[in-house]
């Protein structure tokens, strides 16, 4: 028997090696396929866990001073602004503010 000018007129042995040869060509392009598919998932939940952690930024947004009738009657006013880059919902459990004043004599 030919089939496209091949005989094909093969022992058994001979068409479980052929098949058995397939059958591996076809599971080694499918673990190909699934080791690129695991990669991007792996990335893709690396991504996800990084924008997770805590990233909270704080900005100066304004800041003046007022000066009173007397030199020594100042007030300083500071405005910071806290935002949250994270996916999570964070919260300020408290903040603190110094500020170190040297006035020349």
């Amino acid at each position: 028997m030919t089939f496209l000018g091949f005989d094909i007129n093969w022992s058994a042995q001979a068409w479980a090696a052929v098949a058995s040869a397939i059958a591996g060509w076809v599971a080694f392009a499918l673990s190909l396929f699934n080791l690129r598919t695991s990669r991007l998932a792996l990335r893709i939940s690396e991504a996800q866990e990084s924008r997770c952690k805590p990233s909270i930024a704080s900005y100066l947004q304004d800041a003046y001073i007022t000066v009173g009738a007397k030199p020594s009657a100042r007030v300083y006013a500071v405005l910071v602004s806290l935002s949250n880059k994270s996916d999570n919902d964070n919260g300020i459990a408290s903040t603190a503010l110094h500020l170190a004043l040297q006035l020349p004599f």
